[in-house]
């Protein structure tokens, strides 16, 4: 499993509107494909976002390339890589 962290801009709620629908869409095509196995946005004052992916470090930072968000200037940094469970119950997202 991939871990995707992205850092939003201050303005994030106000300048994600005009890119919204496309990142959804985006995002949902890739979670109906196998790729994505959970994802969203942490506490607004946070302005982070965490994506669990399925799949190799190569294919999460294309992704990412891709993103509408992270095309448009909306996404200032980004983190990517492997997740280990350490400690925990497999949950079934995560299969």
């Amino acid at each position: 499993m991939i871990v995707i962290l992205y850092c939003f801009v201050a303005d994030f709620m106000k300048r994600r509107q005009p890119y919204r629908a496309e990142h959804l869409a985006y995002v949902a095509a890739e979670q109906a494909a196998g790729r994505i196995a959970a994802g969203g946005a942490l506490s607004e004052n946070l302005r982070k976002g965490l994506i669990l992916y399925r799949g190799t470090v190569e294919q999460a930072e294309a992704f990412v390339a891709a993103d509408p968000y992270v095309r448009a200037g909306i996404v200032t940094s980004r983190e990517i890589g492997t997740w280990t469970l350490v400690i925990g119950d497999r949950m079934e997202v995560l299969t």
